[in-house]
């Protein structure tokens, strides 16, 4: 029997959508993406994960020069079809990584 695929899981479906996106590997993996514009929303996941095990992290789009001590992402809702960020400054960008159904 050949265990390759559990080893080494390989990509089976892939999708974007202007800054939308995802990543479906063989294992069940998920990785995906996409641009929160505003505060305090929930935002939908494209695919939902398994369970709210799955890292989540955010980062301002703007560029602020110097940086502000004012600038801060944090996620305050976190379920397994979306997840809510707080903070400032705004658009922000967002990678989830878990596992999915």
């Amino acid at each position: 029997m050949n265990n390759s695929s559990l080893n080494n899981p390989y990509l089976i479906e892939k999708y974007q959508n202007g800054d939308s996106w995802y990543r479906i590997y063989s294992n069940g993996w998920c990785e995906q993406g996409g641009i929160a514009t505003t505060n305090n929303v929930k935002f939908n996941f494209l695919i939902e994960f398994k369970d709210t095990d799955y890292n989540i992290q955010a980062s301002s789009v703007t560029s602020a020069t110097p940086p502000s001590s004012d600038c801060y992402l944090i996620f305050n809702l976190k379920d397994k079809d979306g997840a809510k960020l707080i903070g400032r400054p705004f658009p922000a960008s967002w990678r989830a990584c878990g596992y999915v159904s």
